[in-house]
């Protein structure tokens, strides 16, 4: 009787108190996609530039160079470049010490961790983590050639872009 009594109950006043659909993920606006659980990323080899050529462009786009602080935002995105075959360009990420060598922030001003997993290892003994460019290499890029580690490059050089929605 009481499980007929609550059937009745969830029958008639369940429809505006429980939910039984699934809820929506996240959504982007094109031509962002989500990539890993929430960010909103667009990855772009095609258009090249410097650093601050690729900053501008994601502005345009009412976006930000990327900011990886999260071990599996950055998996998820490098998982996504050689999903789609995006590999074989360097693409620009949001982090930089061009205001104070050494000092490497976020494009929002916070720092930008340091070693693994992040930066790429470099050396004969791949006992060091990159930055190592000294100052003149002060962008930071996503880099092909290191399995899609941080490396510190001169912020001159040509590369894609990966922009967040901001």
């Amino acid at each position: 009787m009481r499980f007929g009594i609550l059937s009745l109950v969830l029958a008639v006043c369940g429809a505006a108190e429980v939910n039984l659909q699934p809820r929506a993920g996240p959504t982007c606006d094109p031509p962002f996609l989500i990539v890993g659980t929430s960010k909103c990323v667009l990855v772009n080899n095609i258009s090249v530039g410097s650093w601050h050529d690729m900053k501008h462009y994601c502005a345009l786009l009412g976006a930000q160079l990327v900011k990886l602080d999260s071990a599996s935002d950055f998996a998820a995105l490098v998982n996504y470049i050689n999903g789609e075959g995006l590999t074989k360009a360097f693409y620009w990420i949001g982090a930089s010490d061009e205001t104070d060598e050494g000092e490497w922030l976020w494009t929002d001003l916070s720092p930008v961790a340091m070693g693994a997993p992040f930066w790429s290892p470099t050396g004969s003994s791949c006992s060091e983590t990159e930055p190592k460019g000294g100052a003149n290499s002060d962008c930071a890029a996503l880099n092909p050639n290191k399995f899609y580690y941080f490396d510190d490059l001169p912020c001159s050089n040509t590369a894609g872009v990966i922009c967040e929605k901001i």
